[in-house]
């Protein structure tokens, strides 16, 4: 009666009546066959797919099942259908078989269709996590910042990618370089700060670090905090960088937020003696008069 039904319907309701009467008989490779024709017939069809899954789990069938749904994943023309088989793959490969190298591989192929599959990259980060794939966890993180929605959840995959680039890989400029996509989304962010100074430190890339301080000393709320980026600032202009104007520049603006401060005025006395600055100098000296009695 199936072969000779007309109706697309009417067929795959009479193929699932011959699964049923199959598995009755104790034939369950026979019905996993009828079942898997009935499933082909109609590839939307979510209670065909339930009985698959029981009789495949039951009889020791699922890498019958995998091949099925992978055939079935493999016309791509299918669009979104094809992804979810791909995806249907992809979990029994990981859940049930605990075959992680190629369940990898599957939700690769997920996102190969779709770039935009949040919940197979959230399933690749916590496969390559398991398996200690941290260059391949690190990529994934940066991808899932791009796909997930807040702000709060973009920072949040960045730090994690940053400290396994710290931490793990040993790769600072790797690490810097997502410091820095996270203060694109939020210039405020102290931690991020710290953490491309701590770096910049290490690397003596006087340059970069020169820019961190300036964002600190532009965020810092309290005086006494402000006034020690630039500080610190001002040391990495005329020690490391050698630019004794910008050095300058930046002990005039502590001297803006406290026109008495000792340690700027040295310093300024120092930098326009450099500098051959004899006004500015004599201007300098006058003003540590008072400070001197």
């Amino acid at each position: 009666m199936a072969e000779q039904a007309l109706d697309p319907t009417r067929r795959v309701e009479l193929l699932l009546r011959v699964g049923e009467i199959e598995e009755i008989s104790d034939q369950p490779q026979q019905a996993f066959r009828t079942y898997s024709r009935a499933l082909r017939e109609d590839p939307g069809a979510e209670d065909t797919v339930e009985r698959l899954e029981r009789l495949a789990r039951s009889n020791g069938m699922l890498e019958d099942l995998v091949a099925l749904y992978a055939d079935l994943a493999s016309d791509r023309g299918q669009g979104d259908r094809a992804v979810a088989f791909e995806s249907k793959t992809a979990r029994l490969l990981e859940r049930d078989i605990g075959d992680l190298a190629r369940a990898t591989k599957a939700y690769e192929s997920v996102l190969q269709m779709r770039p935009d599959h949040l919940d197979a990259l959230v399933a690749l980060e916590e496969l390559h996590r398991r398996t200690d794939s941290f260059t391949s966890l690190v990529d994934v993180l940066r991808r899932k910042a791009d796909l997930v929605e807040t702000d709060s959840a973009k920072k949040d995959a960045f730090f994690r990618a940053a400290q396994i680039y710290e931490d793990i890989l040993e790769s600072p400029d790797g690490a810097a370089d997502v410091y820095n996509k996270i203060l694109e989304i939020d210039d405020t962010d102290a931690a991020a700060l710290g953490a491309l100074e701590r770096i910049y430190l290490r690397q003596e890339k006087w340059d970069s670090l020169k820019d961190v301080y300036v964002r600190k000393a532009n965020l810092a709320q309290d005086p006494d905090d402000k006034k020690q980026s630039y500080y610190v600032l001002g040391q990495v202009y005329e020690s490391e960088l050698h630019d004794v104007d910008r050095a300058i520049e930046t002990y005039l603006a502590v001297l803006d937020i406290d026109s008495e401060d000792a340690t700027a005025l040295h310093a300024l006395e120092r930098l326009y003696g450099q500098a051959e600055r004899w006004h500015d100098l004599h201007g300098v000296l006058e003003r540590q008069l008072p400070l001197a009695r």
